[in-house]
C-alpha cells in the first residue's frame, strides 16, 4: 500500500509539473507577436508557441488570442495598428526578428543589448500569466519602451536594424485582408554589423486577428541535389554487392 501511495504521489507531482510547463508562456525560444495602437498607447503581445512549432507552418494566435479581442485594439481602425514579431534564446544566441524587407542585416546594436531588451519584454509579459496579454506602452518593460525606445527607434529593434523594417501597419487588413512580413533568423549574432539573417518563414497577419505562418519552400535546386545524392548512394550500394 505504501509503495502504491508513493507511486500515486509521484505521478501526481509529474502531472502538475507537466501542466505547469504546458502553461508556460513568453519563454525564450518562442515566437512572439506584438500589436500596438499608438493613439491609445496600448499593446497586446501573444505567444504563438515554440519556434520549432511555429516555423513548421500553420495558423496561430487566433480565437481567444486574437489581438482584436483586446479593448482599444479591437475598436481601433486597423490603420492605427502596427505589428511585429520576435523571439530569442539568450544562452545559445538564437534570434528571430520580423522584417518587411526581402533581406535583412544586423546594423549597430550588440548582441548583449538586443537580447537583453527582448529578454526584459518577455519577462514582463510572462509575469502577466496568459498566452496573450495587454500592457500599457508606457510600462518600463513594454515592447514600445524597450524595442521602439519610446518612438525614437520604431521598427529597429533598438537599432538592431538600420531602417524601420521590423514593423508594419495593418491598414491593408481592410482591403486585401492581410499584411505580409518575413521572419529572419540569426545564429550567434555576437558582433556589431554581422551579416544578413536567414529568411525562415513568411508571416501573414490576418483580418481575423490571427497569424498565418507560411514555411519557406525548399528550392528546386536543393531537391535535385538531394535526389542526385540518393542516386549516388544507390549506385554505390549496387557496386558493393
Amino acid at each position: 500500500m505504501k509503495k502504491k501511495l508513493i507511486a500515486l504521489l509521484a505521478g501526481a507531482l509529474l502531472t502538475v509539473a507537466m501542466a505547469g510547463n504546458a502553461l508556460a508562456y513568453f519563454e525564450q525560444g518562442h515566437i512572439i507577436r506584438v500589436v500596438y495602437n499608438q493613439s491609445t498607447m496600448t499593446e497586446v503581445a501573444t505567444d504563438l508557441g515554440a519556434a520549432s512549432t511555429v516555423l513548421a507552418g500553420g495558423t496561430f494566435g487566433g480565437g481567444a488570442d486574437s489581438f482584436l479581442n483586446y479593448g482599444s485594439l479591437g475598436s481601433a481602425a486597423v490603420g492605427d495598428l502596427k505589428v511585429t514579431y520576435f523571439g530569442v534564446t539568450i544562452g545559445s544566441k538564437d534570434l528571430w526578428l520580423s522584417s518587411n524587407a526581402a533581406t535583412q542585416s544586423v546594423f549597430t546594436t550588440s548582441w548583449s543589448a538586443s537580447s537583453g531588451t527582448i529578454g526584459s519584454v518577455l519577462s514582463r509579459y510572462a509575469g502577466l500569466g496568459g498566452s496573450s496579454n495587454t500592457l500599457g506602452m508606457s510600462d518600463a518593460n513594454s515592447y514600445w519602451v524597450k524595442e521602439d525606445a519610446n518612438g525614437t527607434k520604431v521598427g529597429k529593434f533598438n537599432t538592431f536594424y538600420s531602417a524601420a523594417n521590423g514593423e508594419i501597419a495593418l491598414g491593408a487588413l481592410d482591403t486585401v485582408g492581410y499584411t505580409t512580413q518575413n521572419l529572419f533568423f540569426w545564429d550567434n549574432p555576437s558582433t556589431t554589423g554581422q551579416g544578413a539573417g536567414v529568411k525562415t518563414v513568411t508571416l501573414k497577419t490576418l483580418a481575423d486577428g490571427s497569424t498565418q505562418v507560411v514555411a519557406t519552400p525548399i528550392p528546386p535546386a536543393f531537391m535535385l541535389m538531394g535526389s542526385g545524392l540518393l542516386g549516388l548512394v544507390g549506385i554505390r550500394r549496387k557496386f558493393n554487392k
